[in-house]
C-alpha cells in the first residue's frame, strides 16, 4: 500500500501533464488529432483512480488510529486501577473488551456481568430511566357476543319509517310427478308482507376531556 504522500505526488504529476497538454495544444487543432483527447481522458481517469486510492488509504489509517485510541483508553484505565492499588475486577475487563471489539466481542458470561451491573427492575440502578410502554389498543371485556351482525345485511334509512318486506311461504307448495303426455297441474304462490321496525340504539354519552384525547396513545 503506497503512502498518501506518494499518491498525492502522482496526482500532481498527472495533473501537470494534463495542464501542459491543454495549454500547449491550440484550440483549432484539438479536434484534428484524436490522440489529444485520448491522452486527456486517460490522464483524468488515472487521476480519479489515484484519488480513490487516497480515500481508501485514509480510511484505513483512520480505523487504525481509532483502534489505537480505544486500546490506549482501555490500557490507561487499567494502569490507573493498578496505580491506585485497586484490583481489576470482572466489570473492568468486560468494559475493556467492549471498547476493543464492541458488542460482538462479548461472550455470554460477559453479558451476564453487564446485566448484573445495571438493572431495569431496580429504580436506583436504572429503573427510573426505563419508560412504561402502553399498547395502542384496548382489550375490551364484553358481557356477551352475538355473531348475527357479522353475517347480517345492514340497511341504512334516511327516516325512521317501517320497512315492509314481501314474503312467500314455500312450505305449503308441493311439486308433482307428471306422466308422459300428461299436462302439469297449476299452482298459485301465496305472497305476504312483513314489517321491519326501525330501532335506535345508543351506547350512552361518554364524556372525554380534551386533555385525554391529546395525551392518550389509544
Amino acid at each position: 500500500m503506497q503512502s498518501i504522500q506518494a499518491l498525492r505526488e502522482q496526482i500532481a504529476a498527472r495533473a501537470k501533464e494534463v495542464r501542459d497538454l491543454v495549454e500547449k495544444t491550440p484550440r483549432d487543432e484539438w479536434g484534428k488529432n484524436p490522440q489529444n483527447q485520448e491522452k486527456y481522458d486517460q490522464a483524468m481517469a488515472e487521476i480519479d483512480d489515484l484519488k480513490a486510492e487516497v480515500d481508501r488509504v485514509q480510511k484505513v489509517l483512520d480505523m487504525l488510529a481509532e483502534q489505537d485510541g480505544i486500546e490506549a483508553i482501555a490500557e490507561g484505565a487499567a494502569a490507573h486501577a493498578r496505580k491506585a492499588g485497586a484490583p481489576e475486577n470482572r466489570a473492568r475487563k468486560v468494559f475493556a473488551t467492549w471498547l476493543r471489539g464492541g458488542d460482538r466481542a462479548l461472550t455470554n458470561e460477559d453479558w451476564e456481568v453487564v446485566r448484573n451491573t445495571m438493572s431495569t427492575t431496580t429504580a436506583s440502578e436504572g429503573g427510573y430511566t426505563v419508560s412504561t410502554e402502553i399498547a395502542t389498543v384496548v382489550a375490551d371485556a364484553l358481557k356477551s357476543l352475538g355473531g348475527m351482525r357479522a353475517v347480517a345485511t345492514v340497511i341504512q334509512t334516511d327516516m325512521g319509517n317501517t320497512i315492509n318486506f314481501p314474503t312467500s311461504d314455500g312450505t305449503s307448495e308441493v311439486g308433482e310427478i307428471v306422466a308422459q303426455n300428461d299436462p302439469a297441474s297449476d299452482a298459485d304462490i301465496s305472497f305476504g308482507s312483513v314489517a321491519l321496525e326501525i330501532f335506535k340504539y345508543s351506547s350512552k354519552v361518554v364524556t372525554v376531556p380534551v386533555e385525554l384525547l391529546q395525551d392518550s396513545s389509544v
